[in-house]
């Protein structure tokens, strides 16, 4: 039920905002997610934010489109990746949304080491994989088993 909510909502924000000028998600590589593209960042991308709700567990998600420090949008394959951190505190505290090219799967990770040495991935809400480092940066390759996992 939620799914589908948030799959309404998303086309919804879409429409409002004309087919044609939405940008497609791999219009963004290599630019900062608070850069614009037709007018939206990445990070106010409908598909963007639908993907972030669906994958993010709730406490994280309005650290992910806060006030944010950013490398720029890489892919991972064919994967997009946008990788934050918190301002002043990246090497301790960051996270990474990854996304497909049409926004139908994607998974995010986050790293506060004053929690635990390992990063957490998630998708669907759920813990998927822990890895003993921090989250991936566009450029730096995702963990094997978690790329695994995103397809399109």
């Amino acid at each position: 039920m939620k799914r589908m909510r948030l799959a309404a909502t998303t086309l919804a924000a879409m429409a409002g905002m004309g087919a044609t000028a939405m940008p497609k998600l791999s219009d963004y590589v290599g630019k900062y997610p608070f850069d614009k593209v037709s007018g939206i960042t990445f990070l106010k991308h409908p598909l963007v934010r639908a993907g972030v709700a669906e994958h993010a567990p709730a406490h994280l998600r309005p650290m992910m489109f806060g006030n944010v420090t950013s490398t720029p949008i890489g892919r991972a394959g064919k994967l997009i990746v946008s990788g934050s951190c918190e301002p002043h505190n990246c090497g301790s505290h960051n996270w990474t949304i990854v996304i497909t090219a049409n926004g139908k799967n994607g998974a995010v990770c986050h790293y506060d080491s004053e929690k635990d040495d390992e990063a957490s991935w998630f998708q669907h809400r759920k813990l998927i994989a822990r890895v003993e480092e921090t989250c991936p940066g566009s450029g730096q390759p995702l963990p094997p088993a978690v790329a695994m996992m995103i397809r399109d």
